[in-house]
């Protein structure tokens, strides 16, 4: 994708007034490397959803260009949180076999890939149970399954994992892995808002605000651009007295009963801080350092944008 842009025009009820116009991208840029998960994140209204259906072919970029390998074309399999487009009086079985026939399936060749897609999703021994009756869960990994009837090279996730229990969001997060990234070798490009899930599956991070990428790469090159922050919990049997704080002034600390928290650029002036805490005081019994996680980051950039 290069220097992608694209507006929304909503109509105006007063013929007298111009349609109001929305940039949902304004000129966006990233490539997704072959059999790599690449992750779409940023707050809502960022883009994410646009860029997906801009690859998927159902929306037209008004500028820039989005290219996919010719032996990719026409081979895009798209899943989203959105089950109203399966018939909820059939079976997952016959919904899968309708699908397979959109994708020119045919008799007995359909047939074999409708259980073999099934067998992978883990829905061969519920694929005779209406629709209706499949819990949240079952319907993501029937979502899932006709996004691969195809059998894909490039496979587009949009919150493939909404609304979803842990257990079956983990056991999802196993079937894009194993048989998207290991079987496949397919080019995920995958959507959503949750940051744990994103850490998990992506090789690759993407991170948009108001239709323009803001950072690019994995999570550990992003924080490399931004000054990195260590989190710093020190953990105390008795508190020190509050004057240990004079000598760091410039230390945004937070302390309850038990605990001190701070935020620090290098970790060489930690050893400082817990001389200052013993010295007046405190007696330690344990201090955790940890990097910025991928929500700070977000939010950290995110906020950058808005001021």
């Amino acid at each position: 994708m290069n220097d992608v842009v694209k507006i929304y025009r909503t109509p105006s009820l007063l013929p007298w007034k111009k349609s109001k116009k929305t940039k949902a991208l304004d000129g966006v840029s990233f490539a997704c490397p072959q059999g790599n998960i690449t992750c779409l994140l940023g707050p809502n209204g960022a883009g994410k959803t646009t860029i997906i259906e801009i690859i998927a072919g159902l929306v037209t970029p008004d500028h820039g260009t989005m290219t996919i390998p010719g032996a990719y074309k026409g081979r895009i399999g798209l899943a989203t949180p959105n089950d109203r487009s399966f018939y909820w009086r059939l079976t997952g079985r016959q919904n899968l076999d309708f699908f397979a026939s959109l994708y020119g399936l045919k008799g007995r060749i359909r047939k074999k890939r409708v259980e073999e897609v099934l067998a992978e999703i883990g829905l061969a021994e519920e694929g005779d149970k209406p629709f209706r009756h499949y819990s949240a869960g079952m319907k993501q990994k029937l979502i899932l399954g006709r996004a691969i009837l195809g059998e894909p090279h490039v496979l587009l996730l949009d919150e493939p994992t909404t609304h979803i229990d842990p257990v079956t969001k983990k056991s999802i997060h196993d079937l894009i892995i194993r048989n998207f990234i290991q079987k496949m070798g397919a080019t995920v490009l995958l959507c959503t808002h949750d940051v744990l899930e994103a850490q998990t599956l992506s090789d690759r991070l993407i991170i948009l605000d108001k239709g323009r990428v803001i950072a690019r790469g994995s999570l550990d090159e992003i924080r490399k651009t931004m000054n990195p922050l260590l989190h710093v919990e020190i953990k105390c049997i008795g508190m020190p007295r509050m004057t240990w704080k004079d000598r760091f002034p410039s230390l945004s600390v937070t302390q309850d009963e038990h605990r001190i928290c701070f935020r620090i650029g290098d970790e060489r002036g930690i050893p400082a801080v817990l001389r200052a805490i013993i010295e007046h005081g405190g007696e330690v019994y344990n201090c955790n350092v940890q990097e910025d996680s991928l929500f700070d980051i977000i939010l950290r950039l995110t906020e950058g944008e808005k001021r």
